[in-house]
């Protein structure tokens, strides 16, 4: 709609903004982007992928790092591999059997033994990594949960860390996992044309909806065992 789409406008540049100044960054190094989709239909909502068109690129549909907005996907896994809100994760910094840097938390906190819960409200590093570590085959597992919910893989390490969203998705990529979770499971194609008519009314094209069952349904286990 018009009013999300100014929204979008207005937000993103701001935020890059707030990000910038403390470190005198230009805020359009940042790349800031925005994808919101109709989550039942796939309909793209608002789309910024940048300030104008003279960059030659735009960044909501740009594979970039997601960082910590992929560790829903570890999430996915692991409810599926039958973790409970309570499983019981290391939420202090370690180091990875066969890696030779630390896992580290935000701030360098250290939270010992967490549950997924608390590992998920908090955005904890360490324990989204031992949640990986604890499963059967957990970096392909977390791979696979991401491919199921509609991101495409970007040449993604198979390795424990890959929860920390090193791998690189695009914004409305992202935007269509999360609405595949938010409809039961039911993975869409996104689309911005949902329909043209001639000058007489008369349809033309309509954008076909037809939502793919993906076995992404995790309700069973969330609220705690």
């Amino acid at each position: 709609s018009a009013t999300a789409q100014q929204a979008a406008q207005d937000v993103a540049p701001a935020s890059a903004e707030r990000a910038a100044k403390p470190k005198g960054l230009d805020p359009n190094s940042l790349h800031p982007a925005i994808a919101s989709i109709d989550t039942a239909t796939g309909g793209i909502i608002a789309l910024y992928g940048g300030p104008d068109f003279t960059t030659g690129r735009n960044w909501a549909t740009t594979p970039r790092p997601t960082g910590s907005t992929f560790k829903p996907w570890s999430l996915v896994a692991g409810l599926r591999q039958g973790a409970t809100l309570n499983t019981v994760l290391n939420g202090n910094e370690f180091t990875p059997p066969g890696e030779s840097k630390p896992i580290s938390n935000a701030g360098g906190s250290n939270y010992g033994p967490v549950t997924l819960q608390k590992a998920t409200t908090s955005s904890i590093n360490s324990a989204y990594v031992d949640l990986v570590l604890q499963m059967d085959n957990g970096p392909e597992s977390v791979i696979q949960a991401a491919e199921d919910a509609g991101l495409t893989n970007h040449d993604w390490a198979a390795v424990p860390a890959i929860t920390l969203g090193f791998g690189e998705v695009a914004p409305v990529e992202a935007a269509r996992g999360l609405a595949t979770l938010v409809n039961g499971g039911q993975r869409t194609d996104t689309h911005i044309v949902a329909e043209v008519k001639d000058l007489n009314g008369a349809g033309l094209y309509t954008a076909q909806v037809n939502p793919q069952q993906t076995g992404l349904s995790v309700t069973r286990t969330l609220t705690p065992a």
